[in-house]
């Protein structure tokens, strides 16, 4: 008879395990209720079995009778009793275990035959021979399947695979699935409904599935320990991460090892412990790929997930745990222990997993910022920065509380108990944070990484630049990013890791960070710079309140310097550095003196440029006046000298009138002379309520405001000394009357007393009457006043009146001291008397300035600038008696003829 049963691609051992179960649904134990009409022909429809093919099966079944092909099928098994292909007595690593099985083997079969004819019996009907379902259906199956199973050992083994392929066909067909006879294809997890059982061995498969599973066995003699490896094997490749799922897995495993423990008949043969090993060795593979992606495996996504936390450090203690993960790391644990894999360290696994975890998720964080922001930031010179910020940003709102309420305290029940384990006598106690803490490290190794190329990328970028829109200055946005974006953030993380960890400092923000802080100190000197320009521009010069002698301007400066010295000691607080270095305020007391000489020339430049008025050649004069501000070898007798000798000085209009006299000065002029010394005063404020911490780098700073007002000042006398000197000259040399003099002197010190402050207004005072001395000294000394003059005598008494008259001026109530005249009026008076003096004694004098001069008598410094101001020079003392001379004074001829007289 020709064979139906072509099925494409069917192997043999699939044939085989269909007969098989057909054969058994013709079973006397064969519940009558649980085969309906419509579940009858079940094995046809999960196969896929044609008519002509089931029915077949059908006709040679009950050709040859089902009952006997039953006993023959028993026979067959009883013969392999003491050499069967499976069970050999020497796959049995137990010594006895062989017996005991056969044993157990042959009860079974006597039981199974208990209504036949004792198998030893010589009734001729019992002699009579019936084939096996081998030798039924062998032959036409040889020809038609892939593969055939004519030797003895693939007969026997083809039926335990036969019970593999029915499990296998059955939970495919419940899981609404084609029957693939590939079973690694199907990785579909297990319904909710196959979770149900009454049986593991059967899961929640239909009643009629279940008990055709256990008719087979019964039949063939699969033992309880290789069913469940055979469900233990499709739970392996059917799983995910539910929580119901891995118990089950869990639960499968933890029956394996107590069949293998307590059931004497079920010793274990080296081919099962092969197959639970490669069995073991698949699922560890993908359970450590599991943890290997903990964070997305086994994060918490719903309330069932998310257990309290007692309930999860109980988790060690229950049979499975009460999460996913733990089970997980339950199941790991139990199959290293159990199946004694002493080269794998569950420690060094976790371990490895969490690191590789951690290393993988932070990559695909930061490909994930960068995708993302790369449209936005495209272009920008802080995308670098920016990313970075966005990643700790994350990882501080989602990964670490996650892990420190989720993750933490079930991975560490693991962690704690292996080292524990691995080292009972030592007395050091294992962290209580391991899996946290080797988190952190794993992400801060990264961090720190990205931070090293942060500096490495903008050690040398500019810290500010130009908006091409307005020409105005700007911060560089990348320092605007590192320090509002990137840092806070960093900030973040170590606060956080502290609180839970009590680890300070796990990102050392004193490194890169404070390296790229000092371009942030530059970017704010220097903008700070750049606003002093706006300031002064801005600058109305009103007093600042009532009661007060400056403006605004201190006010606003020292409004920009605290504003930025602020945002300064903000990033030196948050890099966590100690209060005794401060690195970066100090830093900014080394740049705030190039602020302050930059106010000082801003004010400088507003009060000579508004002395001048629109003088011709101005710009070009500003300059000379101001390098000769700035040439600090200059004494103040030389500086007037030379600033009244700049056209600008001469030529330019007065800023004003009184009285029909010039004005050169005005309150706004003081004021802003004003305002240099009360930044020495608030500048020493704010050096103290600061602990004196830029002490060093502002003494410089106080003696450049005080030079400058002083500067200043010399420059106001130098513009009235347009006016003073011809007058000077008008009075000495004609009969003009020194009244317009004195009212011009007292027009200016009244505005100086009443708008300077006292200390400035006594300095002002000084440098005007230096230099009307001065003018009173050149007139005496020049030689064509002699030329001009008729009468010396009447002369030199005029000038005596005058410096009498000045002297009164300058010592009235809140003036001059009587000794600071004194000292500023000798040398003038001195060279007045000096022209008085009778020729015995004009004589005398010279001898002994001679004398003197040539004894190179060197006094101190001191007393040296004093002499040189205040003392008569030998030149001026020749020049009396050459007066004296062309005056035909014979005395002094004959000595000036003399070998005395060089």
């Amino acid at each position: 008879m020709t064979s139906t049963i072509t099925t494409a691609g069917l192997r043999s051992d699939e044939a085989f395990a269909i007969i098989r179960a057909i054969l058994c649904l013709y079973s006397d134990n064969k519940p009558t209720n649980m085969f309906t009409n419509e579940n009858q022909h079940i094995i046809k429809k999960i196969f896929n079995l044609t008519d002509s093919q089931y029915h077949e099966i059908n006709s040679k079944i009950l050709e040859y009778s089902p009952k006997q092909i039953t006993k023959s099928e028993l026979e067959l098994r009883y013969a392999w009793r003491d050499n069967h292909p499976i069970y050999k007595s020497k796959a049995f690593k137990d010594q006895n275990g062989h017996e005991r099985w056969k044993n157990a083997e042959l009860e079974d079969i006597k039981n199974l035959l208990k209504e036949t004819n004792n198998i030893n019996n010589n009734n001729n009907d019992n002699n009579k021979y019936y084939p096996t379902v081998q030798e039924i259906f062998g032959a036409t199956l040889k020809k038609h399947t892939l593969n055939n199973g004519a030797d003895e050992d693939k007969q026997v083994k083809n039926i335990h695979t036969g019970y593999k392929i029915l499990v296998n066909a059955f939970i495919q067909y419940s899981m609404g699935e084609s029957y693939n006879k590939d079973q690694n294809n199907n990785i579909a997890p297990m319904k909710p409904s196959l979770l149900n059982y009454t049986e593991l061995v059967t899961l929640g498969l239909l009643p009629e599935f279940a008990w055709l599973l256990q008719e087979y066995c019964k039949l063939y003699g699969i033992r309880d320990l290789y069913r469940h490896l055979v469900i233990f094997e499709i739970l392996s490749t059917r799983f995910d991460d539910n929580l119901g799922q891995l118990r089950l897995l869990f639960e499968c495993f933890l029956k394996i090892e107590e069949i293998k423990r307590n059931h004497i008949e079920n010793i274990i043969t080296e081919d099962e412990e092969n197959y639970l090993n490669t069995i073991a060795t698949c699922l560890l593979d993908k359970l450590k790929s599991r943890l290997g992606n903990y964070r997305f495996c086994f994060s918490p996504k719903s309330k069932e997930k998310q257990l309290p936390q007692q309930q999860q450090q109980n988790d060690k203690h229950n049979s499975f745990g009460s999460t996913p993960l733990s089970i997980t790391l339950n199941l790991i644990n139990c199959i290293i222990t159990h199946l004694e894999w002493s080269e794998i360290n569950i420690n060094h696994l976790i371990i490895t997993s969490v690191v590789d975890a951690n290393e993988r998720e932070y990559k695909v964080l930061k490909e994930y910022h960068e995708s993302l922001h790369q449209l936005n930031l495209k272009g920008k010179d802080y995308q670098i920065i920016y990313t970075l910020a966005k990643i700790v940003a994350e990882i501080c709102q989602k990964w670490i509380s996650t892990e420190d309420d989720y993750f933490d305290p079930i991975f560490n029940l693991y962690l704690s108990n292996n080292n524990n384990n691995q080292n009972n006598n030592n007395n050091n106690n294992t962290s209580k944070r391991m899996h946290l803490e080797l988190v952190i490290e794993t992400i801060s190794k990264y961090i720190k990484s990205e931070l090293s190329i942060i500096s490495q990328t903008y050690s040398k970028e500019n810290h500010t630049i130009i908006n091409p829109l307005n020409g105005n200055s700007e911060t560089s946005p990348w320092i605007t990013c590192l320090f509002i974006e990137l840092l806070p953030n960093l900030i973040k993380f170590n606060t956080l890791v502290f609180n839970l960890t009590g680890k300070s400092k796990c990102i050392a923000l004193d490194g890169e960070i404070l390296f790229l802080a000092g371009k942030l100190v530059l970017n704010r000197a220097e903008m700070l710079n750049h606003s002093i320009k706006h300031l002064i521009n801005n600058q109305k010069w009103e007093l600042n309140g009532k009661g007060v002698l400056h403006t605004t301007s201190p006010v606003d400066l020292f409004s920009f310097i605290n504003e930025v010295y602020k945002s300064i000691r903000d990033v030196e607080k948050s890099l966590e550095i100690s209060n005794n270095l401060n690195p970066l305020t100090r830093s900014f007391g080394t740049y705030i003196e190039k602020t302050f000489l930059m106010y000082v020339r801003s004010i400088r430049h507003v009060f000579i440029s508004t002395s001048l008025g629109n003088s011709k050649d101005k710009d070009k004069d500003i300059g000379a006046i101001t390098m000769n501000m700035d040439n600090q070898s200059l004494s103040t007798t030389q500086l007037l000298e030379l600033l009244s000798e700049i056209k600008s000085m001469q030529n330019a209009a007065p800023i004003g009138t009184i009285n029909q006299l010039p004005l050169f000065l005005n309150e706004k002029m003081c004021y802003q002379c004003n305002d240099l010394e009360h930044c020495r005063s608030v500048l020493d404020d704010f050096d103290n309520e600061r602990g004196n911490i830029f002490k060093e780098s502002l003494d410089d700073v106080f003696k450049m405001l005080k030079n400058h007002w002083k500067l200043l000042l010399s420059f106001i006398v130098s513009r009235m000394n347009q006016y003073l000197k011809p007058t000077i000259e008008d009075i000495a040399l004609s009969n003009t009357s020194c009244d317009k003099l004195i009212n011009f002197i007292d027009n200016h010190l009244g505005i100086a007393f009443k708008n300077m402050y006292p200390n400035l207004f006594k300095k002002f005072m000084k440098y005007l009457l230096k230099q009307i001395v001065i003018n009173i000294s050149n007139i005496l000394s020049s030689k064509t006043f002699q030329k001009k003059c008729n009468n010396i005598s009447m002369v030199v008494d005029k000038l005596k009146d005058l410096i009498q008259n000045i002297s009164s001026v300058f010592g009235s109530k809140e003036g001059l001291s009587n000794e600071s005249i004194g000292n500023a009026t000798r040398r003038v008076s001195k060279l007045v008397e000096i022209y008085q003096f009778p020729s015995e004694q004009l004589i005398q004098f010279y001898k002994v300035m001679k004398k003197i001069k040539s004894l190179a008598i060197s006094p101190d410094t001191a007393a040296k600038s004093q002499s040189k101001d205040n003392d008569v020079s030998l030149d001026e003392i020749k020049r009396v008696l050459k007066y004296q001379r062309d005056i035909k004074n014979k005395e002094i001829i004959v000595f000036m003829d003399s070998k005395e007289y060089p």
